[in-house]
């Protein structure tokens, strides 16, 4: 495994299975790449952390630009932030 992931020993691998280290972009591509799994499923409770924390902070930006006076540009960032919180409204 740790050849696929283009390391040289197992040592990293064995601390990503057992959830002591978590994996740089490169190799959870890797992993994806290996088990035709996405990332976000193989790692699925950083990816949920992940996407929580996010959403907060989407909701934080767009209450903040919605007080805003208005012009073009604030609502483009409020159509764009809206559109990002639409898939994440149903989890």
């Amino acid at each position: 495994m740790a050849f696929l992931l283009g390391g040289g020993r197992g040592t990293k691998v064995s601390r990503y299975e057992r959830f002591k280290r978590l994996p740089e972009l490169p190799t959870a591509f890797a992993y994806q790449v290996t088990f035709g799994i996405p990332a976000s499923e193989l790692f699925a409770g950083v990816f949920e952390q992940i996407r929580r924390n996010t959403v907060r902070r989407i909701r934080t930006l767009y209450r903040r630009l919605d007080t805003a006076p208005p012009n073009r540009l604030t609502t483009q960032k409020l159509a764009a932030l809206k559109n990002a919180l639409n898939p994440t409204l149903k989890q």
